[in-house]
């Protein structure tokens, strides 16, 4: 949210984790974010009460479970491991290089059953996800 001072102080380490596990992962992992002051539903959809909030969307679950980070320590190096652990947990592979380009042709809904997407400031709802659009 651009009026939250932690979530614009938490934005240049929740960039620097995007632009990786994108680097690592192509399109197997979604990461969205969504302004819960704009978007009350999925806010309250996802029981968010304070700001930034990041949760995980399990994969074949249609928004119905998700996991919300809780760390100690708010920081790039806790949310890098938690991820890693959610990774490795519904067993994604990273893309290879010869993969890259086919991986990122994939449709979107071919990509959703692996994905855990991970939503800085608010939760999201899946119609939101669906429509990559509205994300862009």
């Amino acid at each position: 949210m651009p009026a939250c001072h932690y979530c614009v102080e938490f934005m240049p380490a929740w960039n620097k984790i995007v632009d990786e596990f994108k680097a690592e992962y192509g399109d197997k992992i979604q990461f969205l974010k969504v302004d819960g002051t704009e978007d009350r539903y999925t806010a309250d959809r996802y029981g968010i009460k304070s700001f930034p909030s990041f949760i995980v969307l399990q994969p074949g679950t249609d928004g119905d479970r998700w996991l919300k980070w809780s760390p100690k320590h708010r920081d790039y190096a806790s949310m890098k491991k938690w991820i890693k652990g959610l990774v490795f947990q519904h067993q994604i592979k990273p893309i290879t290089a010869a993969l890259a380009p086919s991986a990122n042709a994939l449709p979107t809904g071919g990509a959703l059953e692996a994905a855990l997407p991970v939503v800085a400031g608010q939760q999201i709802g899946m119609n939101m996800i669906q429509d990559n659009k509205q994300l862009q």
